[in-house]
């Protein structure tokens, strides 16, 4: 790697794969500049695994326990839910298409839709009720219009401290009641989103071409591990996370009186 001309690059010596590969949600938005947290040079360092993503065990946690519990009221309601297992699907519910991909939380085929499960801290809730985040929506109106559907659901779910605390713990939740949830219905703009895949594929088409992205596209904290980075491609792999047990999302109906969905 080489730093020249305000761009940082990536020889062949440093043992990083930039080849062809599919643009998840999470990627797609964050190339876009619709995540705040995220610049677009990280976005490409996190998604050709140059750099490894950091991304707490608990909050995952969290977000696993949202879906099972979103999926579990929707059936409830009489909703046929799918929902998708990673690995087996090879991370990507659209496997014919080659620069696109990405799991959908929770599949509605009879009603020809989706739900965006999102996991949020009680903090937010006030906050997202008025503002509802642009990054989360456009990556669910991707996959909605992946599957070729014409509206998704974004369902925010917001846990109180005691109720992530157990969750974290690994305990089964005692306090269902205390959860909020605000829901979203949202058509699939297809030229908005057309556009923007389109512009998605041409930042990642170019970093395969040159190998190169500019200083300023890069957050300082990228820029210092990328500088701590030995390129060794162990220490770039997926690290396996230790999930909660599935007794935890066996749901009483008692659970989900009054509860704020």
């Amino acid at each position: 790697m080489k730093i020249e001309d305000g761009y940082v690059i990536f020889e062949p010596t440093d043992n990083v794969k930039i080849e062809p590969k599919r643009i998840s949600g999470h990627s797609f938005v964050e190339l876009l500049g619709l995540n705040k947290f995220t610049l677009k040079g990280d976005a490409l360092l996190y998604m050709f695994n140059i750099l490894h993503r950091n991304v707490a065990d608990i909050y995952q946690k969290r977000g696993e326990f949202a879906e099972k519990l979103v999926k579990r009221w929707l059936e409830q309601r009489g909703k046929t839910c799918i929902t998708y297992d990673s690995k087996i699907i090879k991370y990507t519910n659209f496997p014919t298409n080659k620069n696109f991909g990405g799991v959908i939380d929770i599949d509605l085929p009879v009603e020809r839709t989706l739900v965006e499960v999102k996991s949020k801290s009680m903090s937010k809730y006030s906050i997202i009720k008025q503002t509802k985040p642009l990054d989360e929506i456009y990556q669910a109106m991707l996959y909605a219009y992946l599957s070729g559907y014409k509206t998704f659901t974004m369902q925010w779910v917001f846990f109180d401290e005691q109720t992530e605390d157990e969750i974290f713990r690994g305990l089964k939740p005692t306090t269902l009641q205390n959860v909020k949830g605000i829901s979203a219905v949202y058509q699939v703009d297809k030229s908005d989103i057309f556009i923007k895949m389109w512009q998605a594929k041409e930042i990642v088409d170019d970093f395969i071409k040159t190998k190169k992205i500019e200083l300023k596209d890069i957050s300082e904290k990228c820029f210092v591990e990328l500088n701590k980075q030995n390129f060794n491609k162990k220490e770039n792999e997926e690290q396996e996370v230790e999930l909660i047990e599935e007794d935890l999302f066996t749901f009483n109906e008692a659970d989900f009186e009054d509860m704020g969905f």
